[in-house]
């Protein structure tokens, strides 16, 4: 390892970023992979009636809210909430981190660091999935 990254660490000073990647290998409320966001592309486009032909997840999300409303986000709910932990989140847990940041809408670092042995204080930025 980096010495100055383990450095940091050990004096509390290192915060962990997770990507959408992070999340791949943990598996959602009925025991199957989670979408990756072409996947989420397609079943959003799917659900509003459309043909999928590869459109990147944002203009499918902007698109589908217009059709779906509020449906597009018990949809989204319905896939990501409810998760269970990857391996590679379990072991992230048992380490302290000062804060820990992620970019993604799934709940499974959250049932993670539950496992945690620090006390965790759970803080979001609620988007509309959230609601």
């Amino acid at each position: 390892m980096n010495e100055r990254i383990a450095n940091a660490y050990r004096n509390g000073e290192l915060v962990l970023l997770i990507g959408a990647g992070a999340s791949l290998t943990s598996l959602d409320q009925n025991g199957k992979n989670l979408l990756s966001s072409k996947e989420l592309a397609q079943r959003i486009a799917e659900e509003s009636g459309w043909d999928y032909s590869g459109e990147p997840l944002p203009s499918v999300y902007a698109a589908a809210k217009k059709v779906l409303g509020d449906k597009l986000n018990d949809l989204i709910i319905g896939f990501y909430r409810h998760c269970r932990p990857s391996h590679e989140y379990l072991t992230v847990s048992k380490y302290s981190w000062p804060r820990i940041y992620t970019l993604n809408i799934d709940d499974a670092l959250d049932k993670a660091l539950f496992y945690s042995p620090q006390k965790v204080n759970i803080r979001r930025e609620l988007r509309d999935v959230h609601k």
